[in-house]
Parts: structure tokens; sequence; C-alpha cells
């Protein structure tokens, strides 16, 4: 037992709601804003004391990740609790439903080195979100109590889906619904059913903080040219917890490596579905949280598993050309299918609910790394690109529970490789930690073309990622528990 274990962990926790207006400007990649709001989006700020050592976890379904939010934000949070902002960590639901921060925000796969502070780098929601964290955190260490933690976990597979198929020929496709109930309506494939809780509780039985994870996009009710915010089916299940608890307990939704992971009825869903689905989740929550056991020693602990993801080398420039004639055709004619009958160019694939701009948009955007790998090479720059990307991967610790976060977006097989070499008797395997590095695959997805797997061509300076990939985190955890051992 260390000496930090003889000092009792203490919690603290605070949520505030965000209400959203009409208009206001989304990640649609046709310029669309928010047309209709459904409900208030919640964040929660909690820290946590054990002796000298503060950590402070912030969860949002806006993405408090991208810049210039999170250059922001981490420096004030800094100053209140007095700590190094490596020991605060961002956590994003990656709601679809959600406005944003910033008329530029921005994800590190779409900038090459760290973007400069404008004047006004934030509007009005940004302001008002960052100014609301900032202050439901001020009076936090005041309000530190001892606590003991407790988890639990259900199954829950009546709520997402494994989205990356397979055509007859090997290669691979977006599942989206329509090729989802094109497999059956029972089809899941790969998931992570945990329905994890944890929650914190004082001296008196009383709960001070949920958290609660699950994998899949929460994109139920999402549909990128006609946008409705709400905070999704993610929040709808917390709710449960929230009701549980008395109604002002704080909860947190975390995401799991929801990488090719989504939700039912995605594009074709509403927010009735998004609620239903929320009902059932929120049922597992609650049967995860009724069978909870406590950790005997909630050591307070942050490791930094800093991670080299390898990269690859560009494709030849007649692979690179052809590619780039193939997508002219498309972005010209946005019609054009695969003997599956899917609209269909250089492996993404499209569905008919997508309109024909919006098809050729997702087409467009890949243009310019085309145009940046066929530069490298035509200007001998390819000894100028790195081997690897270089990623920092937060592990918090209370005993023998650990979560670790992901900054990208991680298929679930990673989740699952992570949980096999674990130390711990539980580990939360959580993605759209931090930063916002995109999509990356697992070792064995490497080279596959559908839009997840081959996401690095939306970046317009990233090579593909070489195997590992993101099992260079597993190959990390794994080193980890050896010097545990």
């Amino acid at each position: 037992m260390s000496d930090l274990s003889l000092h009792p962990l203490r919690v603290a926790a605070a949520s505030f709601s965000t209400k959203i207006a009409a208009g206001l400007p989304t990640r649609g990649r046709t310029g669309a804003r928010v047309e209709r709001v459904v409900s208030d989006l919640i964040t929660t700020v909690a820290l946590f004391e054990q002796a000298d050592r503060r950590i402070c976890l912030v969860e949002s379904p806006l993405d408090i990740r991208t810049f210039p939010f999170r250059l922001l934000l981490k420096p004030r949070l800094a100053a209140v609790f007095g700590i190094p902002e490596d020991q605060i960590i961002l956590f994003c639901d990656h709601n679809h439903c959600v406005p944003c921060l910033s008329e530029r925000q921005a994800n590190d796969w779409e900038v090459s080195s760290i973007p400069p502070l404008d004047a006004d780098p934030l509007n009005a929601l940004g302001e008002e979100v960052l100014d609301a964290i900032v202050t439901a955190a001020t009076p936090l260490p005041d309000r530190l109590e001892p606590a003991t933690v407790s988890w639990g976990t259900a199954q829950e597979t009546r709520v997402s889906y494994n989205r990356k198929g397979h055509w007859p020929d090997g290669s691979t496709y977006f599942i989206r619904e329509k090729e989802r109930l094109d497999l059956g309506e029972d089809y899941i494939g790969l998931i992570d059913p945990d329905a994890d809780v944890v929650t914190f509780h004082n001296d008196a039985g009383q709960p001070l903080l949920g958290l609660c994870r699950f994998t899949a996009h929460p994109v139920t009710s999402y549909h990128p040219e006609r946008m409705t915010a709400t905070g999704e089916w993610s929040q709808f299940a917390a709710d449960h917890l929230r009701r549980e608890f008395g109604g002002d307990t704080p909860v947190a939704f975390l995401q799991g490596c929801a990488g090719n992971i989504n939700s039912r009825y995605f594009l074709t869903g509403d927010i009735a579905k998004s609620a239903e689905l929320g009902d059932l989740l929120g049922e597992s929550f609650l049967q995860a949280y009724r069978k909870r056991q406590q950790v005997a020693v909630p050591e307070l602990g942050l490791d930094l598993l800093d991670v080299q993801v390898p990269l690859a080398a560009l494709p030849s420039v007649t692979d690179l050309e052809a590619e780039l004639a193939e997508i002219d055709a498309f972005i010209a004619n946005p019609h054009l299918t695969n003997t599956y009958g899917a609209y269909t160019c250089v492996g993404l694939n499209f569905p008919e609910v997508l309109s024909p701009r919006y098809r050729a948009q997702l087409v467009k955007e890949i243009r310019g790394w085309y145009e940046w790998a066929l530069s490298m090479h035509r200007e001998n720059r390819l000894p100028e690109i790195p081997p690897t990307l270089p990623i920092r991967c937060p592990l918090l610790r209370f005993g023998d529970l650990a979560l670790i976060g992901l900054p990208f977006e991680p298929f679930v097989e990673i989740g699952e490789h992570l949980k096999a070499v674990s130390p711990f008797t539980k580990l939360l395997p959580c993605g759209y930690v931090n930063e916002s590095e995109g999509y990356i695959p697992h070792a064995d997805g490497v080279g596959d073309r559908e839009y997840m797997s081959s996401f690095y061509r939306y970046s317009h300076y990233n090579p593909p990622f070489a195997a590992p990939a993101g099992d260079a985190v597993t190959d990390a955890l794994r080193a980890y528990a050896e010097r545990r051992a």
C-alpha cells in the first residue's frame, strides 16, 4: 500500500445545461445550421483529489477537444485547480447533433500544426460554454468530500451495430441503416456490449458523481443536411442515472471505441427513436449500477502513455492519378454505382438518403489529399513525411479500476484488445479524449478503403496508417502492464 492510499480520495462535481439556439453553425459539409432544438446539452466537470494530487475531468456532448476551444479551456482550468494542463482530461461523447463552438472549429487531423488564436476565436455559444465550465469548476475545491468508488457492468445489444461491412470481393464498405437492414434486422456484428457505470459516494452513501460508458456513435436522430440539436440517446440514457440519484447528481457519459460502431437508425431515425434507444441503454445502466462492486483501495493516479502510431508510404503516382480521375468523374456525376448497386468512389460508398450535392462534397474533400500526395512525389519531398503520428493517452486510475483515453476515433477492436492486456480488474477504454486525430483503425484494418479505415484522406497531410496502427496503444498498455507486474 502506498503512502497516497493512506489519504482518502475526495471528489466534487458539477453539471450545467446549455440552451441551443436555431441557426448556429454545425459540422455539416454543405453549410447546414441548426434548424430545430429538442433538448439542452449537459456538460459535467469533476475534480478528484488524494493527498496533494488533483485530476480534473470534463465531459460534454459539445466538441470541447477541438481547436480553438481546448487551447482556451485548459489554461483556465489549470489556474483554477493549481495543476498542470496534462492533469485535465477532456471527454467528448461524439454526439453529431450539436453546433460548433467556433466558426473556425478545427480538429487535429485538419491542421498540420496548432493554429494561432484569432482575436475572436469562439462564437457566442463557445464563449458561453467556456465561461460556464470555469464557473462550474471554481467552487469544486471547497466542495471536495471523501468518496468511495464502485463500478458495475451490464450487457446491452439492442442499441448498436458494427458499421464496417465487406462486399463479396472482400473490399469494405460503410453500413448505414439501409445496408444494415439488407443484412437482416438482427444484424449486429462485432460490438462492445458493455454498459459500464462508475459511481462515487460520500460517507453518507449519497452519490456525488456518476460516469457511464457505452460504445456507439450517437447518430440516431442525426441528418447532416437537416440538423436537430439534441443530447441524443447518450444523454437520454444518462438521465436514467440522474433520476436514480435524485436529479441533482452530475452524470457524465463517456464514449467507448466507437470508430466503426453506430447506433441504429443512422440517417433514418428521429428523436422518438433516439429516446427509445436511450431508454434501452438507460435500463442497462441501472442494472449495472444496482450490481456495483466497490473498489477496495481507490488510489488515485494518472499515467500518460506516449505512443507512436506508425505511418505507411504514400501510394504511387500512377495510383494517385488514376484515383484522382475517378474522383473528378464522381464529382461531375455523383450517381455512379459499383457492381453491387451502391454509389461509390475510390472505396467510399454513399446512401441515397444523402443528396447528390452532399455525396459530391464528401468526395471533393479528399481531392486535396490526392493533390498533396502527388505534390510530395513530384517535389521530391517524401523524406519530409514523418514515420509516425505521436499521440498521448491518459490512463486515469482509481486502484484496480482504470479509464484509458484515446485522442482519436478508435475502432472497437482496439478497445477489446486493450481490455485483454489490461492489468486492472476493470478497464474502460474511451475514445474522443483530449484531442481529435480522426479515425485510426486496428492492425487488421490497415489498407481497407471504406470511410473510416481510409479517413486519413480527409486530412490533406497525413499518409496512410501502417500496422499495428491504433493497436500501438495496445502494445503500449501491454508494456505498461509488464512494468507493473
